[in-house]
């Protein structure tokens, strides 16, 4: 029932609709988007495919402590599209 999805643009976000609890990219990108990153509440996720290359991309788990976003935790080995 607390479960809403969306469907667009990701690259900004939904800053109507911020903060969020946790925030999942199911593609890859080189680096993650900053308005995301700040639209999380404090101690709020991020997860997201993330490297140079989409056939060698690293799932990146990001916590927001505050004003920082802590890397909690990386996993080698994936392969996502391209956040278009």
């Amino acid at each position: 029932n607390n479960i809403q999805v969306y469907h667009g643009d990701g690259k900004q976000g939904l800053k109507e609709h911020a903060p969020f609890d946790r925030i999942l990219i199911s593609a890859g990108r080189e680096s993650v988007p900053k308005p995301l990153l700040e639209q999380l509440k404090d101690k709020g996720i991020l997860v997201a495919p993330i490297g140079e290359n989409n056939y060698d991309l690293s799932l990146v788990v990001m916590q927001r402590q505050g004003n920082d976003y802590i890397l909690k935790e990386k996993v080698y080995g994936f392969t996502f599209v391209p956040f278009v």
